[in-house]
């Protein structure tokens, strides 16, 4: 064999295990970048289902401080993100919320989740056929729900009359506030003793605006910093105008059991004329009825105010330096009212679910979590529970937290203030679901529905012309304008409908209009 074919064997060999080595490199190289590849989209996916989906809540309650959303340990939102796989945006506006969202409504943009107050807005949201019925929402997305189990059946029952189904979860109330009214009024023991002024001296409208003008004036000689009065800021209408309007014996009912806009009636008049007075005076300042909730609640804590009226619930203060002095009485003699509410009053927070909702399994399991009470057994501070009061309820104190708190000196020392107001001597009370208007009562009337709803954008209106009123000349013109705006837009046809329904409510629930407070027992 010459020396050339004896060259061409082993580089032949040579080439054809270089050749081998290569194919099998790059075998292996593909292998290993697949199994990594793999490994990556695995943890990829991993990774997207631990992020939550972020879902949006709506509300009209322009004064809910509500939660910045977190994922850090530690945090409540975190806790409930990790039991409910979702993360919630808060859209609360300002105001004209309730257009904002009859508008959403319209277009068919429903946000995921909608916690309102507004009566017209959730008779809205029901008639749309646009959010779920709660009862085949929580069958279908967690049947074993809290919820379902464990919500009381007087609720249901009253939710089912009001909405003619089961289709909103109200919140924001506890059993005791049947039989106490969020709303009182609240002094300052330590500067009543520096004034010079007794919690009798001010237990008459008469009596009040002395002590108060008397207040005034050592403001001015002796305590620059002191409030004399502080109401509760952008929430005055349905907070310490709407208790000194009761106070002064307005109701919703007349004597005979009828309809009436409390703003019409004599005691609605003498609130409204009260008010006038301490602004016209210099002795409650406007400006502090722009205020919201956080800055509400900074001035109370910080601050030297003499007398406060409004929702005490959410305040941090030491209530054992205040004393309610209870009803304010009219200079008329007029007995006191006092508005309880039900588990179905429209003033409460109704939470619904849209139909559109873009997480439905993470959305049930959320509401159960947060409104079934669960969330509580993971609070570390009370602190973290505050941004979420919107939604506490009576199943809330089915937890060792709830009863904590309820058995806490705090909760004890809140409604021993809240109480002096129902142990009134002579106190009229009502049962608030008379005034129930269930879901069709408007249904092929919406000329009437208009009218009704007008009374109330209307009034509030007015209400801020009256009070800023300079003279009591301009007052008794503008209160004549608005009882006229309120007759033409209450007309018989209309009137005739409230009252029927009263009437209805009344065989329903089997309740009389008006009675003492001793009489009234469940």
């Amino acid at each position: 064999m010459d020396w050339k074919k004896k060259l061409k064997i082993p580089v032949l060999t040579f080439i054809i295990l270089c050749a081998m080595l290569l194919i099998g490199y790059a075998v292996w190289y593909h292998d290993s970048n697949s199994a990594g590849s793999s490994g990556d989209a695995e943890k990829s996916t991993k990774s997207a289902k631990s992020k939550p989906v972020n879902l949006t809540l709506f509300s009209d309650i322009s004064d809910w401080n509500a939660p910045e959303w977190s994922l850090r340990d530690g945090t409540l939102t975190k806790a409930i993100s990790d039991h409910s796989d979702v993360s919630l945006t808060f859209n609360i506006p300002a105001q004209d919320a309730d257009k904002e969202l009859s508008l959403l409504l319209v277009e068919n943009k429903l946000p995921d989740i909608i916690t309102v107050r507004d009566s017209n807005i959730i008779r809205q949201l029901i008639s749309s056929g646009k959010v779920w019925n709660l009862r085949e929402f929580f069958l279908e997305y967690k049947s074993d729900s809290d919820i379902l189990k464990n919500i009381p059946e007087g609720t249901l029952s009253d939710l089912m009359y009001r909405d003619d189904g089961w289709y909103a979860l109200p919140t924001g109330y506890r059993d005791d506030d049947f039989k106490e009214n969020n709303n009182t009024i609240i002094w300052n023991k330590a500067l009543l003793e520096k004034i010079g002024i007794n919690i009798s001296d001010v237990k008459t409208e008469s009596g009040m605006l002395s002590a108060l003008k008397k207040a005034e004036d050592y403001r001015t000689l002796h305590h620059p910093q002191m409030i004399p009065i502080l109401f509760d800021g952008t929430h005055y209408k349905d907070g310490s105008l709407t208790f000194l309007a009761y106070s002064f014996g307005a109701s919703e009912l007349d004597s005979k059991g009828r309809y009436q806009n409390i703003w019409t009636t004599q005691g609605g008049k003498e609130a409204l004329d009260f008010t006038n007075t301490l602004l016209e005076t210099g002795i409650l300042n406007p400006s502090y009825l722009a205020y919201d909730l956080p800055q509400i609640q900074k001035m109370m804590a910080e601050s030297s105010v003499l007398c406060y009226i409004g929702n005490i619930n959410e305040l941090d203060i030491d209530f054992d330096n205040w004393v309610s002095s209870g009803a304010v009485r009219s200079d008329t003699g007029a007995a006191p009212v006092l508005q309880n509410l039900s588990s179905s009053s429209y003033t409460l927070p109704n939470t619904f679910v849209s139909k559109s909702c873009n997480d439905l399994p993470g959305t049930a399991k959320l509401l159960d979590y947060v409104i079934g009470g669960k969330m509580l057994d993971d609070v570390t501070n009370d602190s973290q529970v505050i941004p979420f009061a919107v939604f506490s309820n009576p199943m809330w104190d089915r937890t060792l937290i709830g009863q904590s708190y309820i058995n806490s000196n705090h909760y004890k020392k809140l409604h021993k203030l809240r109480g002096v107001y129902s142990k009134e001597p002579g106190l009229k009370t009502y049962d608030p679901r008379l005034l129930t208007l269930p879901v069709g009562m408007f249904k092929n009337h919406q000329k009437l529905e208009d009218n009704y709803n007008s009374i109330f954008e209307d009034t509030t209106d007015f209400i801020s012309d009256i009070l800023s009123a300079q003279s009591k000349g301009e007052f008794k013109k503008l209160y004549s304008e608005m009882l006229e705006n309120y007759s033409s837009l209450r007309n018989n046809d209309l009137g005739n409908a409230l009252n029927s329904q009263i009437e209805k409510n009344r065989k329903e629930f089997n309740t009389s209009a008006n009675r003492k407070k001793s009489s009234a027992k469940k």
